[in-house]
């Protein structure tokens, strides 16, 4: 499987992830989208429309399995995993761009990225 990942607080138009994932995967069938930082996206952004376009498979050149927003941490890298969860929950409860219709429940964290991996190749 591929995992494109792409920082949600960065321009992501600009990666040579799409690229790669095209060349290696056009048809999106190993791939999954992981847009990461979202946190940070959302704390820079008046306009939730770019997320949303990006978990609809609509921003890139590029097709995959799934779609998904997660938070890597607030910051300290020696936070636990327990803590940077915590902390994911957390924003996603409260989040803008998800109230907005932005992103769907079963798009947003970690945890429904780990088990859309095991669903898509681990059968």
């Amino acid at each position: 499987g591929i995992n494109a990942e792409y920082g949600g607080s960065i321009d992501a138009e600009r990666s040579n992830i799409t690229n790669l994932v095209q060349a290696h995967d056009p048809k999106g069938k190993r791939t999954i989208f992981v847009l990461t930082k979202v946190d940070l996206a959302e704390k820079n952004m008046a306009n939730p429309t770019r997320v949303k376009k990006i978990l609809e498979g609509k921003l890139f050149p590029m097709k995959a399995l799934g779609y998904f927003a997660v938070v890597t941490g607030r910051g300290p890298k020696e936070d636990s995993i327990d803590t940077i969860r915590a902390y994911e929950e957390d924003f996603f409860s409260r989040s803008k761009l998800f109230r907005s219709g932005a992103m769907r429940a079963s798009q947003m964290s970690t945890n429904n990225l780990s088990l859309a991996v095991s669903d898509c190749f681990w059968k």
